[in-house]
């Protein structure tokens, strides 16, 4: 048997987090002492671990007892867990799809594409990066999803929910259309916060609460975007994979989708097909 971690975490290393500090330190910062988060990015903080839907706080993110977070500590860690190959989602990078100075965000993404690339490449066949864009600037992420793919990474990271837009906005056709063409999957993959709207999760501010809910509905919300609102449809080709929840909603909320449809589906046209 071949054992695959698909959403695996890479922790971005001194270099690149030096690089960010050094190039835009009127961007982003390490948190002080007394602060939220590990970062300060844009004057917020990430990830934002205290109050209404809070995410990850720091001390709760990383096992003791892994080697360090090299490739090669990475991979010693995947031998005697049984892993062959790993898929990378980033640590630090989940900020991109929120943040606002366009330039800034865009940069962000091509620095640290260009890093992962370099860290899954001495090790290809095992290691394999995932790129992310800054998906409000749908123009610019169109390019840099293109640049990505140049770089050998395998699929783009998007969020089941933008700030203000759902998955099925007619802005988005363009970026689904790249993805198609280059055949680039896209990776739905969240986390609470990373100031994204919430779902559910905003009525908890433990963690643990916050984690058991916010990633299932979040895959439901996008799956109800794609499926509903006929992005498969005009998208025959595109392929998409949903992130750390699991599938045991899967069978339920389809079966869901598609009673719906079958009693008022002229309500969502362009789904042509049972869900």
């Amino acid at each position: 048997m071949r054992i695959i971690d698909s959403d695996a975490h890479v922790i971005e290393g001194r270099e690149l987090v030096g690089e960010l500090l050094s190039r835009f330190p009127d961007k982003i910062r390490l948190s002080k002492e007394g602060e939220d988060g590990a970062f300060m990015i844009e004057g917020r903080p990430y990830p934002q671990s205290r109050g209404a839907a809070a995410g990850c706080p720091p001390t709760e993110g990383l096992n003791g007892e892994a080697n360090p977070f090299t490739p090669e500590g990475v991979l010693a860690d995947a031998d005697r867990e049984g892993i062959n190959t790993l898929v990378f989602f980033p640590s630090v990078a989940l900020a991109t799809p929120t943040i606002e100075d366009r330039a800034f965000g865009a940069e962000f993404a091509r620095l640290y594409n260009r890093w992962l690339a370099g860290y899954c490449g001495a090790h290809a066949g095992r290691m394999y990066g995932v790129a992310v864009v800054p998906i409000e600037n749908v123009t610019e992420s169109i390019a840099i999803m293109r640049e990505a793919k140049d770089l050998g990474l395998v699929a783009t990271m998007i969020p089941a929910v933008l700030k203000r837009r759902n998955l099925d906005h007619p802005d988005l056709e363009p970026f689904f259309a790249a993805a198609e063409e280059l055949r680039m999957p896209l990776a739905i993959h969240t986390a609470p916060g990373i100031h994204l709207p919430t779902l559910g999760s905003e009525r908890f501010d433990n963690y643990l609460q916050v984690h058991s809910v916010s990633f299932p509905f979040d895959m439901m919300t996008a799956a109800t975007s794609l499926v509903l609102g006929g992005v498969f449809e005009r998208h025959p080709k595109l392929r998409v994979a949903m992130l750390e929840s699991g599938v045991g909603w899967v069978p339920y909320f389809f079966d869901r989708l598609d009673e719906h449809v079958e009693k008022r589906g002229r309500l969502t046209p362009g789904c042509k097909r049972e869900p």
